[in-house]
């Protein structure tokens, strides 16, 4: 799964959700996680993204393949934010 952050002028970060990584703190358990992408993460995938000029937030999209065509895929979005510091459990 990738989530692409992108702005006008061309910035495009774009992040890999692997099967079997645990990336920014996602994990395929079936439990609810908080997933927290640095501003620096952001700037570091792509240096032409302008923070101040985002078009597109969070764009899910699949990593590789159609993912209309996989059997039982389904994932969940709640509570998306942005913050100066992520949440304290």
């Amino acid at each position: 799964m990738l989530i692409r952050i992108r702005s006008s002028g061309g910035g495009n970060a774009i992040f890999e959700f692997t099967a079997s990584g645990e990336e920014y703190g996602f994990k395929r358990d079936g439990n609810w996680h908080l997933i927290s992408i640095p501003v620096a993460h952001i700037k570091q995938k792509d240096q032409n993204i302008n923070l101040a000029q985002i078009t597109e937030f969070i764009l899910f999209r699949s990593g590789s393949g159609d993912v209309r065509t996989f059997d039982n895929y389904s994932f969940y979005v709640d509570h998306v934010f942005v913050s100066e510091k992520m949440e304290e459990k």
